[in-house]
């Protein structure tokens, strides 16, 4: 089977569990080879990084921290620890930290960037590797836009390569792609765990602009035309002007 039939075997399959959910996701992780255990598990995994923990470390090594909290949220953990060996990353490392109704994804990052570690949700497990490593390694993902683009997927494609960290194909001859599907409204984006967050951060600032714009509207211009809704745009900035147009 050739990738471009598994992405796109992937891609539909995104699309119904999307539709089915009924849920306005800012992104969906696409799994073309996983089976539905495995993309269940994954997003058990997630729903608890977006969940609230609490803990108390005093001098606890790393290795102990990470198996409690893994244990303690019921998620599957896997430690890079050959390239963490190889960078010289020493699973003893002592913690102390202490937290109380923090989200347990901000909570590990406090604990894993000061010594250059971060973490990403892939088959099923949530995995611990060195940045450097994790920068290495590209997800695909499928982000709905049809709320932030028209016809012309150009300023939202341009938004995102140039507001983002990740390097690009088309502007680096190396790094991630941008694959617009305009039937269906979404961007198929292949790029690193760091860069699709920033790319999260960004539809959802834009999603808030929109609705900001919108609010600004129904109080000053209830009566305006669409050559005043264009006009408004001026109050969320350039950025809002670029998307919105139909």
């Amino acid at each position: 089977m050739s990738i471009r039939m598994i992405l796109n075997l992937g891609l539909i399959a995104a699309c119904m569990v999307c539709h089915a959910s009924g849920e306005d996701r800012v992104s969906i992780r696409i799994y073309s080879t996983d089976s539905p255990v495995t993309r269940e598990t994954n997003e058990r995994i997630e729903a608890a990084l977006r969940g609230a923990t609490d803990f108390a470390f005093e001098h606890r090594p790393l290795k102990k921290v990470l198996d409690d909290l893994a244990e303690k949220h019921q998620i599957n953990l896997w430690i890079d620890e050959e390239t963490l060996r190889d960078e010289g990353v020493n699973l003893d490392h002592a913690v102390t930290l202490t937290a109380s109704n923090i989200g347990l994804e901000t909570a590990l990052r406090l604990i894993l960037g000061p010594i250059n570690l971060t973490m990403f949700v892939d088959d099923g497990f949530l995995k611990v590797t060195s940045t450097a490593r994790a920068e290495e390694i590209m997800h695909t993902r499928i982000y709905p836009v049809a709320d932030l683009v028209g016809t012309d997927y150009a300023p939202l494609i341009k938004l995102i390569e140039g507001s983002t960290s990740g390097r690009w194909m088309r502007i680096d001859q190396e790094g991630g792609v941008i694959q617009p599907y305009k039937n269906t409204r979404l961007l198929l984006i292949r790029q690193t765990d760091r860069c699709h967050r920033e790319i999260g951060g960004a539809l959802t600032a834009l999603r808030e602009a929109r609705k900001l714009q919108q609010i600004n509207f129904t109080t000053d211009r209830p009566s305006s035309t669409s050559t005043d809704v264009r006009k408004s745009n001026h109050k969320v900035g350039a950025i809002g002007n670029r998307l919105a147009a139909p």
